[in-house]
């Protein structure tokens, strides 16, 4: 953003400061005209009274705008809108000043109203200094400007000034809302700030009635309640009107800020301070001085110097010889039609009222629009971008009308097509009024719908208990509807998970969003996996076996699974034992529980322990003995019997031996254990 302006030398800040403080308040406004220009405009004087328009002040003649008048010596009058509304434009033209004030920070444009719909009138009449402010100064307790306003909208004494303040009306507009009020001065927009509290400067003036007391003095432009303005504009006939004081913003924030040099004040460099912002008081009879408007700097669209800027064209005169009050070429008053920049005429000098003694209205308004006076004006359709909510029905109806009105106040309708509702997007539409006379006007605008419905979720089923078991868990899942898409079942997105092989509680939470980014209020299952069912146990081998006695046993177990836990054989609790050296019926039980405690149906092997095998017996000595007959008694060794299970036995033998008798004796030995199992020795 380039700063309008030029560097300098030091010595311009210094003349600047002299010119600017040795202008006294009484000093023409203008050149001073040739006698030969003098005698052909023939101005008619003003009644030297102040007009005021009595919806806009508080307290009437002792409203501070009248108070303002009355203590420069100008009477005043104050009017209703009624009154003002049956004025011509002959008697707006016998006031010296006219006064539209701030109506106490009213927050729309009722107040207003009436200056409104005659604007084509009074602005016809308008040839003097005028200054426009988005203030509310008078509500806000703005120190000075008021008074400032005042002396120098009534500083020409052959024309009608103009001061108006827009209050509070706009503080809440958007970006680049039309100004109908100030229909006659040229296409003003405007931007709502509400309480505008970062700041504002104000430049040194050239004639410096707007800034005296209060140029370095910007504090003061925040009043008693902290405001420095309600709004700033957008847009405005930059051509033609000087800033006088703008809202700084620094961050750029505002529309239509720019970057001012003011050279009364210097940077840490010593070079002009750079202000940022937007213009929120503006002006059409002086310059903004400090900010090198008037003081011979280059770089400038163009520049008279404090004299000759701001005088308008005398006949003959070239257009590029003139230059506005702020510097600029291409303005009303240079005697060129500048259609680009909304002018209609551009008599130069001879602008404004007629050149008879009556003080009649001219065929070219002051600022450079044909007066349309009679009562067939057409209607001026007003358009601004509506942003709405969908309603249940997935549209919204809105109107698009913003203020559109007819000069002759002959509106019949206004009619805007398509016609609602409008769906969720962005729609353009065309709004359209007519007058009673047939007369049309039409304007554009769009109509954005915002989806701001969230979808509902619905759970299918509802919390779920569930028997431990292996697999995979099937979700009955969740459904999901919306007013403007439908069925977004499929655009459902599930978080968390479960697993039906481990008991625990799991928790599923269902979202989904619709393409407008609206989030439906989530929805949650539980799902409890217990394990309720008791393990199985199995032996492994026969449920009834023999042992024999004397032998190692070992017995074969059992195993044992369980549907959630899975294999419990480890954790088999065996119970009784079997003593294999005591004959006898034993039980080996078996039992488990799962992690849960929920207990198998115990189980058991029976166990026989049995005696099958036939005792030992071993012949003592050898197996074979001679004996000599007749040799006296023969005495046996006889035999030993063991038995795995009843250990040493006593034996039987099968014979006896006659010693006196010759031949072969064979003697067995035998021995059964307490079960019956017999043995028998070999032979002897």
């Amino acid at each position: 953003m380039k700063p309008i302006g030029v560097w300098g030398a030091s010595l311009v800040l210094v003349a600047l400061a002299t010119s600017s403080c040795e202008k006294e308040q009484s000093a023409p406004l203008t050149k001073p005209t040739p006698a030969t220009a003098r005698t052909v405009r023939q101005e008619a004087n003003t009644t030297g009274r102040v007009l005021v328009l009595g919806s806009t002040v508080t307290g009437g003649q002792s409203s501070r705008e009248a108070q303002a008048a009355l203590s420069l010596g100008y009477p005043v009058t104050v009017v209703t809108p009624t009154q003002w509304k049956a004025m011509t434009p002959e008697d707006f033209q016998k006031y010296n000043g006219i006064i539209i004030g701030d109506a106490a920070c009213q927050g729309d444009t009722s107040a207003i109203q009436a200056a409104i719909d005659n604007s084509n009138i009074w602005g016809a009449a308008v040839d003097g200094n005028v200054v426009i402010t988005g203030s509310d100064t008078t509500n806000n307790g703005t120190p000075q400007f008021i008074e400032n306003a005042v002396s120098y909208i009534v500083a020409r004494t052959r024309n009608t000034g103009m001061y108006i303040s827009l209050g509070c009306a706009y503080q809440n507009a958007a970006p680049n809302t039309p100004v109908p009020l100030l229909k006659p001065f040229g296409d003003f927009t405007v931007a709502g700030t509400g309480c505008y509290t970062s700041g504002g400067h104000i430049f040194q003036m050239e004639p410096p009635f707007l800034s005296d007391g209060l140029v370095l003095n910007d504090g003061a432009l925040a009043g008693t309640k902290g405001c420095v303005t309600r709004a700033v504009f957008s847009s405005y006939p930059q051509n033609t009107f000087a800033p006088v004081a703008v809202a700084v913003d620094a961050s750029g924030t505002l529309p239509n800020t720019s970057s001012y040099f003011e050279w009364l004040e210097t940077d840490n460099d010593g070079n002009p301070k750079v202000y940022t912002g937007t213009p929120y008081i503006v002006t059409r009879g002086s310059m903004a001085l400090s900010s090198g408007c008037g003081i011979g700097l280059a770089g400038l669209t163009c520049e008279n110097g404090t004299e000759g800027n701001g005088y308008p064209a005398t006949p003959g005169t070239p257009p590029d010889q003139t230059c506005s009050f702020s510097c600029h070429a291409q303005w009303c008053g240079d005697g060129h039609v500048d259609m680009e920049y909304g002018e209609e005429c551009d008599n130069g000098i001879l602008n404004g009222r007629a050149d008879d003694a009556n003080g009649t209205i001219g065929t070219c308004s002051s600022f450079c629009k044909v007066p349309v006076l009679e009562t067939d004006s057409p209607p001026d359709a007003i358009c601004k971008n509506l942003e709405l909510i969908a309603d249940l029905t997935c549209g919204a109806n809105g109107s698009v009308n913003n203020g559109s009105w007819d000069p002759d106040e002959d509106l019949i309708d206004c009619q805007q097509r398509p016609i609602g509702p409008y769906p969720v997007g962005t729609t353009t539409v065309t709004l359209t009024c007519t007058d009673s006379k047939g007369n049309t006007d039409s304007c554009t605008a769009t109509i954005t719908v915002l989806d701001k419905d969230k979808p509902t979720l619905t759970l299918v089923g509802g919390n779920e208990q569930l028997e431990c078991a292996p697999g995979t868990y099937a979700d009955p899942g969740a459904t999901a509807a919306d007013v403007c898409e439908g069925n977004l079942s499929s655009k459902v997105a599930v978080t968390g998970s479960v697993n039906p092989g481990a008991v625990g509680s799991y928790e599923l939470t269902y979202n989904v969003k619709d393409s407008s980014g609206n989030a439906a209020t989530p929805v949650k299952r539980t799902v409890a996996v217990s394990d309720t069912q008791k393990p199985t146990l199995a032996l492994n081998g026969l449920a009834n076996i023999t042992a024999e006695c004397a032998s190692p046993y070992t017995d074969q177990g059992a195993t044992a699974s369980d549907v959630c836990a899975g294999n419990l054989t480890s954790a088999i609790v065996k119970t009784g034992s079997v003593d294999t050296a005591v004959l006898g019926t034993y039980s080996v039980k078996f039992n488990v529980q799962d992690p849960e405690g929920n207990k198998a149906t115990e189980i058991s092997r029976v166990v026989q322990v049995k005696d099958t095998l036939k005792p030992t017996v071993t012949v003592n000595g050898p197996a074979n003995v001679r004996f000599e007959c007749g040799n006296g008694e023969y005495n046996d060794e006889g035999a030993t019997a063991t038995d795995a299970c009843a250990g040493v036995l006593s034996t039987d033998q099968s014979t006896t031996v006659n010693p006196n008798q010759p031949g072969t004796v064979t003697i067995s030995y035998s021995a059964t254990d307490p079960s019956g199992n017999t043995g028998v020795s070999a032979t002897g």
